[in-house]
């Protein structure tokens, strides 16, 4: 039962329903959370929680899997990745690390790892920043003090124009009523046909919070407890459907779904002078296009160039062979991929096709090579 659960979890991972993947999955954890392959079950929810916005569940579910098996290289990796998105890069760091010497084949692991140390590195540069940002201000309020001592000398009329065109109280007042920009961190991520914007403000009433969408503008307030009100306005990359779009107001965090138009992959979230318009193809993306991988930080990292900085072992045999059908599945197209995922997952990986014609019409029948019998995972586990 928790087999059949966990193949219908796959299917519909495949056809990009995270949530009625996600629902499967835990139908299938339900059903057996303790067998051998209960590992995976989480790891497969842990990536659904992830592609949903649900960054700390994801989180729970790798810790999970990686409780059953403290060898499952998959699980450091899922947990890596989710706390990546938490921006606790220290967290994400170990779990690749711990990755990497169970699996040293995977290079995404090297790859994860300097994204982290990327990370880590602007967090000191700014902390290194806001301490030297304050000095100049105490300087002038010191200042004041000095009248008391000149009533014995006669220059008093010297010291007393610096202090007066200071006015420091101004900024603070102006302060306190200016909304605040930067106090709610945020991220978003996007698939074929939404793109997913994610305030972390915790505990936050639907009065709170409002939420303006237009065809192509974003307009999101929120009330703090402090009594200020974070601003976040952007003018979308692309457009979308206001009347399709949904708020979700968590206790975590706020959701915006926001639904895309047409299934063109944002580059960005913002639309910017200097980002080209997007081409009217059909996604997946080009081949040569960069993937930019969605974050709240302030600096811009080519993670490409990063990425081409990890050296890769020359393959040999069934590596090589697997590189082959990764870079098949990387440059094809998305009835291409959708074939490959739903042909191995059905046939239990003794087919694997790209014609999507065929493979969409119904469930694929798996072929033993010469000599052997095909069996079911249901049929083992009881014989």
């Amino acid at each position: 039962m928790a087999t059949e659960h966990y193949q219908r979890g796959c299917s519909l991972f495949v056809d990009e329903d995270y949530t009625g993947a996600h629902e499967a999955f835990t139908a299938a954890l339900d059903a057996d959370s303790t067998s051998a392959n209960a590992h995976d079950y989480y790891v497969k929810r842990s990536t659904c929680a992830h592609k949903l916005g649900k960054f700390t569940e994801a989180v729970a579910d790798a810790n999970a899997a990686i409780g059953l098996n403290a060898n499952h290289a998959k699980a450091y990796f899922r947990k890596g990745v989710a706390c990546f998105s938490l921006e606790e890069y220290e967290t994400a760091k170990a779990a690749f690390v711990k990755g990497k010497e169970l699996d040293p084949q995977d290079n995404a692991f090297q790859l994860w790892i300097r994204k982290c140390d990327a990370e880590l590195d602007d967090e000191e540069e700014q902390t290194g920043e806001t301490v030297s940002t304050p000095t100049p201000t105490p300087a002038s309020v010191t200042s004041e003090p000095t009248p008391a001592p000149t009533s014995t000398t006669p220059p008093t009329p010297t010291p007393e124009p610096a202090p007066q065109p200071v006015a420091t109280p101004a900024p603070t007042t102006a302060a306190t009523t200016e909304p605040k920009a930067d106090a709610v961190r945020n991220s978003w991520y996007q698939n074929m046909t939404h793109v997913v914007v994610t305030f972390y403000a915790r505990d936050r009433k639907p009065s709170d919070v409002h939420v303006n969408i237009r065809s192509q503008e974003l307009e999101v307030s929120i009330k703090l407890d402090d009594g200020s009100t974070f601003v976040f306005e952007r003018t979308l990359f692309g457009t979308v459907n206001p009347d399709e779009c949904k708020t979700a107001i968590e206790r975590p965090n706020i959701e915006i779904k926001l639904k895309k138009s047409s299934t063109l992959q944002w580059p960005s979230l913002e639309k910017k002078d200097h980002i080209p318009a997007a081409a009217p193809v059909q996604a997946p993306v080009a081949e040569n296009a960069k993937r930019i991988y969605p974050s709240s930080s302030k600096s811009k990292k080519d993670w490409d160039k990063i990425g081409s900085t990890v050296e890769e072992d020359k393959l040999e045999g069934e590596q090589a062979l697997n590189q082959v059908f990764q870079d098949i599945f990387s440059k094809g197209s998305e009835d291409q991929r959708r074939a490959m995922m739903k042909s191995f997952v059905e046939s239990g990986g003794t087919v694997l096709s790209t014609n999507w014609q065929d493979v969409g019409k119904g469930e694929v029948k798996g072929s033993a090579p010469k000599g052997m019998e095909m069996k079911k995972w249901s049929d083992r586990s009881s014989s």
